[in-house]
């Protein structure tokens, strides 16, 4: 289902949609390159899937359930909870906090319970993008060697992805209506991060 297309979704909707259906929301696009141009274009895009699933449904569902950022928090914060200001800074952040507001507005008016999952960064097995723990893998097994801009000492929190999954295979049918940050609460310093992959690496070829 392409939630770029509102045709799509008003079909999509009107042959499956009931009062019993949990509507997870786990499509988003990023973009794959620092350009300032395609990070706008993956906020618009966002911005677009959440307003033609809202404008689509003709009747309430059981819940809903979407995906969203921890992004979507002030960098300079320095304990993040669900009561810290949202503070988006990259427009992929500022379209995921106006999908969470379009999405509590919506939801909201009809009376449908609606779980927002804030998610840390997310790694996992068959991860291809260009995210920070695939790249560094990818570039120690094709090339020996992982980069690392600054220090080293640059915090992240990562969630395995399997984890995500399970909490939300856990929350689906308890109708809940709330906001929760989805992370470990460990931040590690991206030095170490290397450190674990090369020698994660190096067990595997041994």
């Amino acid at each position: 289902l392409d939630l770029l297309m509102p045709e799509n979704v008003n079909e999509y909707f009107r042959k499956n949609l009931t009062s019993d259906t949990s509507l997870i929301i786990a499509a988003a696009r990023t973009p794959y390159s620092s350009q300032p141009k395609d990070d706008f274009k993956s906020m618009a895009q966002n911005a677009a899937m959440a307003s033609n699933i809202t404008g689509a449904m003709p009747f309430p569902c059981y819940e809903i359930i979407y995906l969203s950022t921890i992004d979507v928090y002030s960098s300079s914060a320095d304990v993040i909870t669900e009561h810290t200001s949202v503070l988006p800074e990259s427009n992929y952040a500022k379209a995921k906090a106006e999908a969470e507001r379009e999405l509590q507005d919506f939801s909201s008016k009809k009376n449908i319970p609606l779980l927002v999952l804030r998610i840390s960064q997310v790694y996992g097995e068959n991860d291809n993008s260009p995210k920070l723990i695939s790249a560094l893998i990818k570039s120690a097994i094709l090339y020996d060697i992982m980069r690392i801009s600054g220090t080293g000492k640059t915090l992240r929190d990562f969630v395995c992805v399997d984890d995500v999954a399970n909490i939300i295979a856990l929350s689906i049918g308890k109708r809940i209506n709330d906001i929760v940050n989805v992370a470990t609460g460990t931040s590690v310093p991206l030095l170490k991060i290397a450190e674990i992959i090369q020698a994660g690496i190096s067990k595997h070829v041994a």
